[in-house]
C-alpha cells in the first residue's frame, strides 16, 4: 500500500550529529552559524521509510551517502525544506558534497542548491 493510504508519511526530519537535529539535542538559533536558508530541516523519504505521521520517527542522516533513503516520488528530484521555510526541489544529480553541505548547521561549507 501508498503511505498515504494508511495514514503515514514520507515527510521527515532529519537527526544526525552534524544536522540541526542531533540526537539528545536541541540547537539554539545562534548555534545554526551556516544559516536557515542554507540548512535542510525535511526531507522527502522513499516510501520503505514511511512512518505513522503522529509517530515521532526520524530519518537518520547518513554524511557517506547523503540520498539514501530519499524521494522516488518524482523523477529527477528530492524535496526539501530549509530553515527560512523554503522547499526545494533538488535534482538528485547534485553532487554529494553539495548536498551534504546543506544538512550540516554549523559546518562552515560554502555551498548553494542550485
Amino acid at each position: 500500500s501508498k503511505p498515504s493510504e494508511d495514514g503515514r508519511t514520507v515527510f521527515q526530519v532529519p537527526v544526525g550529529e552534524t544536522t540541526m537535529f542531533p540526537p539528545g539535542k536541541s540547537l539554539k538559533l545562534a548555534e545554526i552559524k551556516d544559516g536557515m536558508s542554507k540548512t535542510i530541516v525535511l526531507v522527502e523519504c522513499d516510501d520503505a521509510r514511511a512512518v505513522v505521521w503522529t509517530k515521532p520517527d526520524d530519518w537518520a542522516f547518513d554524511p557517506h551517502q547523503p540520498f539514501s533513503g530519499l524521494g522516488g516520488h518524482f523523477q529527477q528530484v528530492v524535496l526539501v525544506a530549509l530553515g527560512d521555510g523554503s522547499v526545494r526541489a533538488v535534482a538528485t544529480s547534485v553532487d554529494q558534497a553539495t548536498l551534504r553541505a546543506h544538512f550540516t548547521a554549523a559546518g562552515g561549507e560554502v555551498a548553494n542548491l542550485p
